[in-house]
């Protein structure tokens, strides 16, 4: 599998993330939103309103490549825009092969205790945990 990627709205303005993700990460995940109702004799009555599909994934970089994912959140300013997920970009060619998806509202890389050698050079290293989740497209909801 190639690197991810993302774009706002543009297809062809596709960037391609500059590290791949751990191995740890969630790329499968499923979570589910159900309105449920117990009796007060504890049976449950469950409705289902919809499933988003969930990505957790762990990366580890060094500080200059961590500003990839700082200006990432910068542009879609946290979770308050949507933008285009795509999974492997060796492998995409239509707008059908990408996820529209908010990225978790926080911006909180973790500064590893021991630097690197990188080049020659001792820098930090960051892991930083992006979370994907989809969002339905107007198409789906109706509207």
């Amino acid at each position: 599998m190639g690197l991810r990627g993302y774009y706002l709205a543009d297809p062809g303005t596709l960037v391609t993330f500059p590290v791949a993700e751990r191995y740890g990460s969630t790329p499968i995940a499923r979570s589910e939103a159900d309105i449920v109702y117990e009796t007060n004799k504890g049976k449950r009555w469950v409705y289902k309103q919809f499933t988003r599909r969930v990505w957790k994934l762990v990366f580890r970089m060094t500080a200059q490549e961590l500003g990839f994912f700082l200006d990432l959140h910068e542009a879609v300013e946290g979770q308050a825009q949507t933008f285009y997920f795509v999974e492997d970009v060796d492998t995409f060619d239509s707008v059908d092969d990408a996820f529209l998806v908010r990225k978790e509202p926080d911006f909180m890389p973790v500064e590893l205790p021991d630097p690197a050698i990188v080049n020659g050079v001792q820098t930090a290293i960051y892991d930083y945990t992006l979370e994907l989740t989809t969002e339905p497209t107007d198409a789906e909801v109706g509207e």
